[in-house]
């Protein structure tokens, strides 16, 4: 089967065509990763990509994103299995070679990041289709087991995948739009969505991520991020140019003569504001120790250091009495003696 053939069919514009293969792969990764036993309960598909295989979003995605299953472990030689399995799949179905790339060694962090490149015989002007897979090795607390769309029914099956709930994923929008280096407009499009589906921002899961991620200030971060996005004129232009890539040539168009942008800055204003405004009754909640619970919090003293308290007292007290007794004797010596008249 011609994977670029079949992606032209769906395609309605060329700068799409790329993004189309891209997710046929999506597909094809998802059901080596979901026929995997080891990884079938263990890994939570979430982010934008999940929001279009499971929920209905209409704008296309790059990249696959997963947590942890809570009171699950990720054990990272699991993936070897995806693997094997990935690259025999693209082989039978598409005749196409593939090179997974794995993290480094030495990388400690929390969020382990995979590439496949499927070696797509696009004119020598187009890079090879990199996909990036990314695990982050913490806990999904609100997931389920859910049938992916098939939006390809001449190519792919329908797929049993296990995914966050939307409110889940909303909680990780608000974090990532606050803690990125940089503005990725495809999380306020994504904000704008799934506000419009009724779903409303759970604070404290927002405050478990923050943990999870070992995200600081973060209401600062949301500040600062709703400022550019309010008031940095460029932001407009690079959110339409951003979504060129990810949506069909005449849903574009339609958000264009629309100015959807103005309604996705009043969304992102509306669900970051409220989640700033969450985070402070949070944090004004948040008892404090007073000092007679800071005492009461102290470590009691063992027998040996209560031994040594009361002999230092009892050495205080007989000290004490001596200095009183020397100074009594010496005022009275020190007192005048007084003569009688006759």
């Amino acid at each position: 089967m011609d994977i670029i053939e079949l992606a032209k069919e769906y395609s309605t514009h060329s700068e799409l065509t790329e993004t189309i293969v891209k997710e046929l792969l999506h597909y094809e990764i998802l059901k080596s990763i979901y026929s995997n036993k080891e990884t079938l309960n263990t890994f939570v598909f979430q982010g934008g990509t999940a929001l279009r295989l499971c929920y209905g979003g209409v704008r296309y995605s790059e990249d696959l994103d997963f947590c942890i299953a809570n009171g699950k472990e990720f054990d990272i030689s699991v993936m070897q299995k995806f693997k094997d399995d990935f690259t025999k799949s693209i082989m039978q179905k598409y005749g196409l070679q593939v090179e997974v790339k794995e993290p480094k060694q030495d990388n400690n962090s929390i969020v382990k990041k995979w590439i496949a490149k499927v070696f797509v015989p696009f004119p020598k002007d187009k890079k090879t289709p990199a996909i990036h897979i990314e695990v982050a090795n913490i806990n999904s607390y609100v997931n389920s087991a859910r049938l992916t769309r098939n939006l390809y029914p001449k190519s792919v099956d329908e797929i049993i995948v296990r995914v966050e709930s939307e409110k889940e994923i909303l909680a990780d929008k608000i974090i990532a739009f606050g803690d990125r280096d940089y503005m990725k407009y495809r999380d306020i499009w994504d904000i704008k969505y799934l506000q419009d589906k009724g779903i409303e921002v759970d604070i404290d899961l927002v405050i478990k991520k923050i943990s999870d991620y070992n995200v600081s200030n973060l209401t600062q971060k949301l500040i600062k991020k709703l400022d550019e996005v309010n008031n940095i004129p460029e932001v407009k232009q690079k959110f339409y140019a951003e979504l060129n890539r990810f949506l069909t040539k005449d849903f574009y168009d339609k958000i264009m003569d629309i100015d959807f942008f103005t309604d996705v800055k009043k969304a992102t204003n509306e669900v970051i504001t409220q989640a700033i405004e969450q985070l402070k009754s949070k944090k004004q909640q948040t008892p404090t120790q007073s000092a007679a619970d800071k005492i009461r919090a102290m470590p009691k003293p063992t027998q040996e250091e209560r031994q040594k308290a009361r002999a230092f007292l009892d050495a205080a007290k007989q000290e004490q009495a001596s200095a009183d007794k020397t100074k009594q004797s010496a005022q009275s010596q020190s007192k005048p003696k007084i003569r009688k008249h006759k």
